[in-house]
C-alpha cells in the first residue's frame, strides 16, 4: 500500500497535525474532508509547508503601546490594499494549505470591510480565525454589528486582546487605557464571543501572574497566554528575565495555574520553548523523522506560519518587521504567493535559519533539538545580537 504524508486539519480548532492516508483515497485534487478533519496532500516541502497566516491589515492604531513591533515601523506603508485584493490573498493562501488566520493590525477594527474579510475567509474554507484587537470600548463599540456577525460565524473564532496587569497602574505605563480596554472586552463577551489575553512576563509583573489569572478567570475570559518578551528595542533588555532559576520557578507557577483553571480558562505557557514544558513529548516526536523535519516543529517563522504586511508583501518573522531587508521583494497582492514563498531570496535566507538551523552547546546534543530547532530566533538576536544562538529562555543547561 502505497500511503502520502498528509496535513490535517481540525476543524474544531483550525490547528495542523501531520498524518499519512492511502494514496487511493485520495481525489485528483488531493484534499479529504469529514465532519471534522480537512486532509489534504502538502503543497511545498514538508519543511516549509504553511498551515498559518497573519495579516496585518492596516498600519493604523489609537494606541501607541511600547511593546509594539507592528506600528511605529509600518507608519509610511503603503496600506491601500483593497477589500478585493485582501480576498485574492486569503484565496491564494488557502489554496496553498493554510487553514488558519490571525487578523491584526495596528487595530485590524479600523477597517469598515473586517467583517467582509472574516465572511470570505469562512466561504474559501478557513477553519479558524483569531481577531487581535486592543479591545479599547471605544473600538469594540463602533464594530458592534460586525462583531455580532463574526460571533454568529460557524467557524472556529477567538477574540484576542493584550494586559499585562490586572491593575490599571501595572498596565497602563505599557499598553495604556486599561478601564478601556476591560470596559471592551466586557461587551465582547456580551456580542458571544471567546476572548483569549495575552501578557508579556517581565521583571515588573514578574510577581504578579496568580493575581492576573484570578482577574482574568473572573472576567469570565476563555484563555489567557503568557509571553515571554522579545526586547526589539535595547532599553528593553532590562525587563528580560534572564535568571535560570527564576524563570524555572516562573515555568512552575503558571503550569500550576493552567491546572488550577483548567475547567474554566485555558492557560498557555509561552514564556519559555515548548521543549523546557514537555520534554517527553518532544523527545517522542524527535524519532519521527517526518514530523520532526516539517514545519509544524520549531519556529513557525517562514515555515509553518504566514506573515503578510499591509501592502501584501511577506516578512520572515514579524519581529523583523523594523528591516525591510526581511521584507519579500514583491507583494503577493501582484504575484502569486507560492512563487514569493519559493522564490524569494529574503524569505530563503531567513528561513534557512530555521530549517538547518546550527545548535550549539547543549542544544547539539539536546533529544528534543530537531524538533525545538534552536527556538526562536528573534529572541537571541535581539537579545544576544546573533541569530544563532540558542534561545535565550531555554532551560537546558550548557
Amino acid at each position: 500500500m502505497t500511503r502520502a504524508t498528509v496535513f490535517v486539519a481540525e476543524k474544531r480548532t483550525g490547528r495542523s497535525t501531520l498524518g499519512h492516508i492511502d494514496k487511493a483515497l485520495l481525489p485528483k485534487e488531493g484534499v479529504v474532508e469529514t465532519n471534522s478533519f480537512v486532509v489534504s496532500v502538502p503543497k511545498f516541502d514538508l519543511s516549509f509547508q504553511p498551515t498559518e497566516a497573519s495579516l496585518y491589515l492596516t498600519p493604523a492604531c489609537n494606541l501607541s503601546c511600547s511593546y509594539c513591533y507592528i506600528v511605529p515601523f509600518l507608519k509610511e506603508a503603503d496600506s491601500s490594499l483593497t477589500t478585493e485584493q485582501w480576498k485574492s490573498i486569503i484565496d491564494d493562501l488557502h489554496d496553498a494549505g493554510v487553514r488558519s488566520l490571525k487578523l491584526i493590525g495596528g487595530e485590524a477594527l479600523l477597517r469598515r470591510d473586517i467583517v467582509e474579510i472574516m465572511t470570505h475567509a469562512a466561504k474559501a474554507g478557513i477553519l479558524g480565525i483569531e481577531l487581535t484587537t486592543n479591545a479599547t470600548i471605544q473600538i469594540v463599540s463602533a464594530r458592534k454589528t460586525e462583531l455580532k456577525i463574526f460571533a454568529e460565524m460557524d467557524i472556529q473564532k477567538i477574540v484576542s486582546a493584550s494586559l499585562d496587569s490586572h491593575t490599571a497602574q501595572g498596565n497602563d505605563t505599557l499598553r495604556g487605557k486599561f478601564d478601556d480596554v476591560v470596559e471592551g472586552i466586557m461587551l465582547l463577551r456580551q456580542l458571544g464571543l471567546p476572548i483569549s489575553i495575552a501578557s508579556v512576563v517581565t521583571t515588573e509583573n514578574q510577581e504578579n501572574l496568580e493575581e492576573m489569572a484570578e482577574f482574568a478567570d473572573n472576567l469570565g475570559i476563555d484563555a489567557y497566554q503568557f509571553n515571554n518578551l522579545v526586547p526589539i528595542r535595547s532599553e528593553q533588555r532590562s525587563l528580560v528575565i534572564t535568571n535560570a532559576s527564576t524563570r524555572r520557578d516562573i515555568v512552575d507557577r503558571i503550569e500550576a495555574l493552567r491546572i488550577k483553571y483548567e475547567a474554566t480558562m485555558v492557560v498557555v505557557n509561552r514564556f519559555v520553548p515548548a521543549p523546557n514544558i514537555e520534554e517527553t513529548v518532544f523527545t517522542r516526536i524527535a524519532q519521527l523523522k517526518d514530523v520532526s523535519r516539517s514545519s509544524l516543529t520549531g519556529c513557525p517563522a517562514g515555515t509553518r506560519e504566514v506573515y503578510v504586511l499591509p501592502d501584501g508583501k511577506l516578512v520572515a518573522c514579524p519581529m523583523f518587521i523594523q528591516f525591510p531587508e526581511h521584507h519579500s521583494r514583491e507583494s503577493i497582492a501582484k504575484k502569486s504567493f507560492a512563487d514569493v514563498w519559493t522564490e524569494d531570496d529574503r524569505i530563503l535566507a531567513f528561513r534557512e535559519h530555521i530549517t538547518t538551523p546550527k545548535l550549539f552547546g547543549a542544544c547539539s546534543t539536546c533529544a528534543a533539538g530537531s524538533v525545538c530547532k534552536g527556538g526562536c530566533r528573534a529572541m537571541t538576536y535581539f537579545q544576544n545580537g546573533e541569530l544563532e544562538d540558542k534561545d535565550p529562555r531555554c532551560l537546558v543547561e550548557d
